[in-house]
């Protein structure tokens, strides 16, 4: 359940846990971010407005998992290991690095869908062959080609519609991003 918090009750500054023991616990914040990816939870609590397909709507995602990649050997800060990293060649066209675990990191692939139909290649040719192509970087991170399979995903990208409603305070006016 979302909770309002602030002086003028206008601002989405936290959110109510309800638990199975009937318990409720207000958690306050500075940021609520929407991580349910399609499930949109903010919009379904009309926290923003309806998600409607955006401009990020026809690309398609391939994703695999390495071991062995070169992370960043600090801490924590710019030079964590345990940092998330998005590499870009292009709009359109990139690359995450997630750590999953001391030894697993994910890597996803994102680009147009149809730069993957115009290759004519299998989801794990067209990953091999487009990998190290998006950001040279990629190549240090991961100096051998994962052997894992490659999984992929058509698009789950979205965009929110600013709430319009006529008493609606400018502050509940989320953006998505």
């Amino acid at each position: 359940m979302l909770r309002y918090f602030g002086e003028s009750d206008d601002a989405l500054r936290g959110v109510r846990v309800c638990w199975p023991d009937g318990k409720s616990e207000d958690i306050e914040t500075q940021v609520v971010l929407d991580c349910s990816g399609s499930a949109t939870f903010l919009a379904n609590q009309r926290a923003t407005g309806p998600k409607y397909v955006g401009s990020y709507d026809k690309q398609i995602a391939f994703f695999s998992q390495v071991t062995d990649a070169v992370r960043g050997s600090g801490v924590s800060g710019e030079n964590g290991k345990d940092n998330t990293l998005i590499f870009y060649k292009k709009k359109f066209h990139w690359i995450w690095f997630i750590p999953l675990d001391e030894e697993v990191v994910s890597i996803g692939l994102v680009v147009p869908t149809a730069t993957f139909l115009e290759k004519k290649q299998t989801p794990k040719e067209f990953f091999c062959d487009e990998l190290y192509n998006i950001n040279p970087e990629i190549r240090r991170r991961i100096p051998e080609m994962p052997t894992r399979s490659v999984a992929f995903a058509g698009n789950v990208s979205f965009a929110l519609a600013m709430r319009t409603e006529p008493n609606s305070p400018p502050s509940r006016r989320l953006r998505n991003g």
